[in-house]
């Protein structure tokens, strides 16, 4: 027969495990205290395959962002109201970069290009969001790539614009939400996510790409006989 535990022993072991939890409790809150801040805001991830893994996805180009309470009237409608609103930055100055169809053409085709091939049938992409921000709305806009950069769309964002209408896959429990859309070359696509988040009030990103086909960007293609 197994002695009983006696009553001291018993005391040790309750102040023991005692000690135990509070140090564990503290130690994982000093953990979460530690941790650096994460930034607040949106990602964009894309892939050209409607089968492939979140993981195997790859992040967009950003181009515009405007974070902060002061920027509540959506993308800026000429690069003169963009400078006007710069020393608006306010919350987090800095954090204002322009437009992407304002760029250089020949940089936007060369940083931020997708090959469009024969068999692409849809383009799929997915949002992230950081921190504690909430997306309000997505939505993709296109240019062609003839008014990139010019004058005129400098002067007028809409210049040239199109709405791309998309559809939205809602994920289930072990699968992610994600959207599609047929693309066409020649395109400055741009997919922007407005949100809002308790710490920064709200602010909003712009991902953008190039669609070009192999020819488009200089590539000679070989195919089999």
């Amino acid at each position: 027969m197994k002695k009983p535990i006696d009553h001291e022993w018993k005391g040790i072991l309750i102040i023991f495990g005692t000690m135990a939890v509070l140090i564990l409790t503290m130690l994982c809150i000093n953990a979460v205290h530690d941790r650096l801040p994460e930034d607040t805001g949106a990602a964009v991830y894309y892939s050209t395959y409607k089968e492939t893994q979140g993981q195997n996805y790859t992040k967009l180009t950003r181009g515009a962002c405007a974070i902060g309470s002061c920027f509540n009237n959506g993308i800026w409608l000429s690069e003169n109201e963009y400078r006007e609103n710069i020393p608006l930055g306010g919350i987090r100055y800095g954090e204002m970069q322009p437009l992407s169809v304002w760029m250089d053409p020949e940089y936007l085709m060369a940083s931020a290009q997708i090959l469009i091939e024969d068999d692409t049938a849809a383009f799929w992409f997915a949002v992230k969001t950081r921190g504690d921000a909430k997306a309000d709305n997505i939505a993709v806009w296109r240019w062609p790539l003839d008014v990139v950069g010019t004058d005129a769309v400098k002067k007028d964002t809409w210049t040239g614009r199109e709405r791309v209408e998309y559809e939205w896959k809602k994920g289930g429990l072990f699968s992610m939400s994600k959207g599609s859309f047929e693309p066409e070359a020649g395109y400055l696509y741009s997919v922007f996510v407005s949100w809002t988040s308790e710490r920064l009030a709200m602010g909003w990103e712009e991902y953008c790409f190039v669609m070009l086909t192999p020819e488009q960007a200089g590539i000679t293609v070989y195919y089999p006989d």
